[in-house]
């Protein structure tokens, strides 16, 4: 521009182009040239191609588009939108961009726009693929999808990934998943650079297959999926060894748990061995039939826990009066607080007065004094709002001083209620002494009935080996006459045998 032509601008691309890329080639049946997609070979024609880019955009145009009631035409026009705010000379500035600005040079600047946020952003593309073109369900035209994909750019994709680095891991990543591959690294703290090398190191992979980034590692396609074997194989080994540790813990308990039932019913059976044994002798009798005598401890126990109550309940209330000392302490300083802040409400109030005659008097002056009157007013509402501010303070500590009555009076029912559970418990008390020399004039009596109760199992046993003594001598007796009778028995029997 500005005396180029559309065969002049074609000749200058061939010159550029021809020959130095494969993707271009000039056109040999009309004026243009050509360029390789993935999909085919496009051809471009230049007849016109300087004139459709001198196309300018109207200013008045413009303006009216991004004026428009729907938002997204006006949204596609916001920059040439008409400033209310500029002066003539923004007017100028606005018609001169408006007129010079042609159609190309707003696709460069959209283009411009659009890769500026496509490089500051992490893009992920969606394919649609047309598995056949009737439209029917489990249906797939192999020719046709091969097709979509070779023109999308998808085979060429794949292409390119496969012949350098496809797969990609962080350093914390790959170490946290395949460190299990590695058992010597060394422990401690490692950078995630210098770990990955050492792990690379102790896998003996080759060195064409990956590559150390700055901050990941890239893997050729199929390494990790031969890191990933190698792993699920560890991992199971490491899974059936845990269930076999944990399988022979489970049944190691179960057995020791098993021989300490056993171990606990021989214990059992040989203690009721011993009672058994027991019960049949005199003394274990004896002690059974003592010992629920032996309470009087049990109560021993009780009135000393009873003791200890009563002193901690007069500790309970020693700590009540500090408290109810202390309250009264509070409540002196907080009457003292309000008499002090009355006095100074009535200085504010003074001083207040004092303003209101210093306004007076000011309004009597000239009209050139009228900005210190605002000022002096100003003043006032400050000092009203001070003064508002120590009445609702007088009004919160009138609040506080209530609520700290009210608390010296439950202190004080509190304390005549401690008071009355003292009484109640010395009642108590005594009621338990008195139980306790009943109980002990019981327990006498009782031994006294022991005593007479073990005189006659003495005597009882005296004649029961008496009577065992006769027993046995009339058993003695009855042994003779038996073998008297039976002596005069053989003599009778011999005498008749001979007569």
């Amino acid at each position: 521009m500005p005396k180029a032509t559309d065969k002049t601008f074609t000749d200058k691309l061939h010159s550029l182009w021809d020959r130095k890329t494969f993707k271009y080639k000039r056109s040999l049946l009309t004026q243009g040239f050509m360029l390789t997609h993935y999909a085919a070979e496009v051809e471009y024609n230049t007849e016109g191609w300087l004139e459709k880019n001198k196309d300018p955009l109207n200013d008045n145009l413009t303006r009216l588009l991004a004026a428009s009631h729907d938002r997204y035409v006006a949204s596609l026009f916001a920059d040439c939108a008409d400033d209310d705010g500029d002066s003539g000379k923004g007017t100028h500035s606005r018609v001169k961009k408006g007129l010079f600005r042609t159609v190309a040079q707003r696709h460069k600047e959209q283009l411009s726009s659009l890769m500026n946020q496509l490089n500051a952003t992490h893009p992920h593309f969606v394919r649609c693929i047309i598995p056949n073109h009737q439209k029917r369900p489990k249906r797939l035209n192999n020719g046709l999808v091969l097709d979509q994909l070779r023109c999308n750019g998808v085979l060429e994709g794949i292409r390119i990934a496969r012949t350098g680095f496809p797969n990609r891991l962080p350093f914390a990543e790959f170490r946290q998943r395949y460190e299990v591959l590695t058992p010597q690294m060394p422990k401690g703290y490692l950078d995630g650079q210098k770990a990955c090398q050492l792990m690379l190191q102790q896998l003996d992979l080759d060195t064409t297959h990956y590559r150390v980034g700055a901050t990941k590692v890239f893997f050729r396609a199929g390494v990790l999926a031969e890191l990933e074997e190698q792993r699920d194989t560890i991992v199971r080994d490491i899974i059936t060894k845990f269930q076999s540790v944990a399988r022979g813990f489970l049944q190691r308990r179960l057995a020791r748990k098993k021989l300490y039932r056993a171990e606990a019913t021989k214990i059992i059976q040989r203690n009721m061995r011993i009672y058994l044994r027991m019960t049949e002798s005199p003394w274990w009798n004896l002690y059974v039939k003592m010992k629920p005598l032996l309470g009087a401890t049990a109560s021993a126990s009780e009135v000393k826990k009873r003791d200890e109550m009563i002193q901690k309940m007069e500790e309970k209330m020693q700590a009540e009066a500090a408290e109810r000392q202390r309250l009264d302490e509070e409540r002196r300083r907080t009457d003292a607080e309000l008499a002090r802040v009355q006095k100074t409400l009535e200085a504010e109030r003074a001083l207040a007065l004092d303003k209101d005659e210093i306004f007076k008097r000011l309004q009597e002056r000239e009209a050139d004094l009228t900005e210190k009157l605002a000022g002096a007013l100003e003043d006032q509402d400050d000092l009203e709002e001070q003064i508002d501010e120590l009445i609702a303070a007088k009004r919160k500590v009138d609040e506080q001083a209530e609520a700290w009555r009210a608390e010296l009076e439950q202190g004080a029912e509190l304390i005549q209620r401690l008071e009355e559970e003292k009484r109640e418990l010395k009642s108590k008390l005594e009621e338990m002494e008195s139980e306790l020399e009943r109980q002990r004039n019981e327990d006498i009596r009782r031994r006294d009935e022991l005593e007479t109760l073990v005189q006659e199992i003495k005597m009882l046993k005296s004649h029961l080996a008496l009577k065992e003594r006769k027993i046995t001598e009339y058993e003695r007796q009855l042994a003779k006459v038996d073998k008297d009778l039976d002596e005069k028995l053989s003599q009778t029997v011999s005498l008749s045998s001979r007569a």
